[in-house]
């Protein structure tokens, strides 16, 4: 009787006395909750991922709908093909982002790569972004010590870098400045990003690290899937690191931290 009065999928806990059975079902209701939670969360990724693919998908749609109607210009078809090349970029920026996450989520094991230098990787990524800081005349200084080694497959550091330095010129305004920074403390690699571009409001900075999310100020400033810090912070939690995100406020900038072990037991 007892065992049916409880929520669906939950075990009575209060038998009179706590003793190994009262400990049995806690531990067994705090498990089934993590599983809810998780498949919650996976409905939510689901359902945002559905979305964030039919607004390119109908945008398109929508751009061959209405060029179709009558017969158009050579320039006004030109027109039609270069919305819909960029709608379809996005869609496939997007895809590429999930299937990186998708990778990096369904890894098993623990990584145990060598060391390598994250001064020489971060040095590199820089001079492959450096065209397109260029072109928005954004400014990109950089800073730190040459000794930095960390633990971290080279392919994976890549992707946090990448990642962290697009966000910086997605949201860093023509004339602005990024500053990156790599040093050593607390037995960790510390990487530091700033930029001088739109920041955020400081009580959101925990959630931009969430799939998908977006804030309205970004949502307006730059395309983009939401998923990239997602992906830094799946990489680097991978390697029992942590990430972090500061900003004054809204139009005055951004610093994103990455910690990175120097020795993992």
């Amino acid at each position: 009787r007892e065992m049916q009065d409880q929520p669906t999928g939950k075990l009575p806990t209060d038998f009179g006395v706590a003793d190994e059975l009262t400990d049995l079902a806690e531990t067994f209701n705090g498990l089934t909750e993590r599983l809810r939670s998780s498949l919650r969360r996976e409905r939510r990724f689901r359902a945002d991922a559905a979305h964030n693919m039919f607004t390119p998908l109908t945008a398109i749609q929508s751009e061959l709908d209405v060029t179709l109607r009558k017969p158009r210009s050579k320039t006004e078809y030109r027109e039609a093909l270069h919305a819909v090349r960029q709608h379809t970029e996005r869609l496939s920026s997007l895809l590429g982002e999930l299937m990186t996450l998708s990778r990096i989520e369904a890894r098993e094991g623990r990584p145990t790569p060598s060391p390598i230098d994250v001064h020489a990787c971060i040095r590199d990524r820089i001079r492959r972004v450096q065209d397109r800081a260029d072109a928005k005349d954004i400014s990109i200084d950089w800073t730190g010590t040459t000794t930095a080694e960390a633990p971290i497959d080279p392919e994976d550091l890549d992707l946090v870098v990448d990642h962290l330095l697009d966000n910086a010129l997605k949201y860093t305004p023509e004339g602005g400045t990024i500053q990156v920074d790599v040093g050593q403390t607390d037995g960790a690699v510390v990487v530091r990003v700033s930029d001088s571009g739109m920041g955020f409001d400081p009580e959101k900075s925990g959630r931009l690290f969430d799939r998908f999310y977006r804030s309205n100020d970004a949502e307006q400033s730059a395309d983009g899937g939401g998923l990239g810090l997602s992906i830094v912070k799946a990489v680097v939690e991978r390697y029992e690191g942590t990430v972090q995100a500061e900003s004054p406020g809204s139009s005055q900038g951004s610093t994103f931290y990455v910690r990175l072990p120097r020795d993992r037991k």
